[in-house]
């Protein structure tokens, strides 16, 4: 049996005995992707600073707004990992680990007509509020919610964490406290959708 594969066992009733068939291992959870990293970054290793930007959502919109002036052959592929509370990435033989607790995630689909694409920006929470630096990255439409949820589960703070997370069907309350309350919610979208 290899590690990190789930094998699912089916029982074959043939008479007064037992056949064990073993069929195709399951992966539990992916936790690494390819993504191509925004033409702005020079290299992948290091953060990208925008002027003017002061959180996750202006530092993606800016973003997206330079892709029409930068030339595509400037973007560089990569290797990321999402796992243990660390965003990994992983080019040219080397290892860049930023930690992912309080780090604001924000995204695009389909910034200026990428067909089937995502944008996505990380701003690690060590960074002070003027002019943010942080990571930038494309990848695949159809892998946008098991990358947010990844992200949410290593203690990422999502920009469209009210519209992905619906409070009303459990308004069980939690706890309060001097600035607010603590609720329970469910998810709307993405792999964890459905689950409180």
């Amino acid at each position: 049996l290899t590690p990190g594969l789930t094998y699912v066992w089916s029982v074959m009733a043939l008479g007064p005995s037992r056949q064990f068939q073993k069929r195709r291992p399951e992966f539990e959870s992916r936790s690494g992707f390819a993504v191509t990293f925004h033409p702005l970054h020079s290299q992948v290793s290091k953060a990208v600073t925008q002027k003017g930007c002061r959180s996750a959502r202006q530092f993606v919109k800016a973003a997206e707004e330079a892709l029409d002036s930068l030339c595509v052959q400037d973007q560089r592929m990569a290797m990321i990992e999402i796992s243990s509370g660390l965003f990994r990435i992983l080019a040219y033989g080397a290892e860049t680990a930023v930690p992912l607790l309080e780090a604001e995630i924000s995204y695009v689909v389909e910034p200026k007509q990428r067909k089937d694409e995502v944008l996505f920006g990380l701003i690690p929470s060590i960074v002070k509020r003027a002019d943010v630096s942080g990571w930038l990255f494309l990848c695949p439409l159809i892998l946008k919610d098991e990358v947010l949820t990844l992200l949410s589960k290593s203690g990422c703070l999502r920009d469209d964490f009210r519209s992905a997370v619906d409070q009303k069907q459990l308004p069980e309350v939690l706890g309060t406290g001097g600035f607010g309350q603590v609720t329970r919610g469910i998810w709307k979208t993405g792999s964890g959708g459905g689950t409180p």
